[in-house]
């Protein structure tokens, strides 16, 4: 899934990118109907094929960068984290909820995805120091 010869915290990277702007497309969305009106909200901000887009790449960022975060450093946070905000935001997607829930899951996700990326680039630091120094902790 890595392009060759990159880092292997190019996807942590690039998961905290696009559950960033996820959790900014929904929120501007929610903003945005409600100020204007559903009907008005209009081009990318309310597009669902932008929404899906968006959650689908970083779904995918989210599980390739936390299964080789969790091969590398095997600590259960990011895991858990990501597992957590995996949950809310394809529930968002899936079941039909209120006017303010759907958007609120949506964010919800979104932040612990990079709350998850963040947790799994420090794991990788810390197990690539002790590693140097021969000794494991658990993160």
């Amino acid at each position: 899934m890595l392009i060759a010869g990159t880092d292997k915290t190019t996807t942590d990277r690039a998961g905290v990118c696009a559950s960033t702007l996820c959790a900014v497309h929904c929120a501007a969305g929610a903003v945005l109907a409600s100020a204007v009106g559903v009907g008005y909200a209009g081009g990318l901000v309310s597009d669902e094929r932008v929404e899906a887009g968006l959650a689908v790449i970083a779904v995918a960022l989210a599980l390739v960068a936390l299964t080789q975060g969790f091969r590398t450093h095997g600590a259960r946070a990011p895991v858990a984290l990501g597992a957590v905000g995996l949950t809310l935001l394809a529930s968002s997607r899936l079941l039909e909820f209120g006017s303010w829930i759907e958007p609120g899951l949506s964010i919800g996700g979104a932040f612990l995805l990079v709350g998850a990326h963040l947790v799994n680039l420090r794991a990788r630091r810390q197990y690539s120091a002790c590693c140097a120094t021969g000794t494991r902790s658990a993160a």
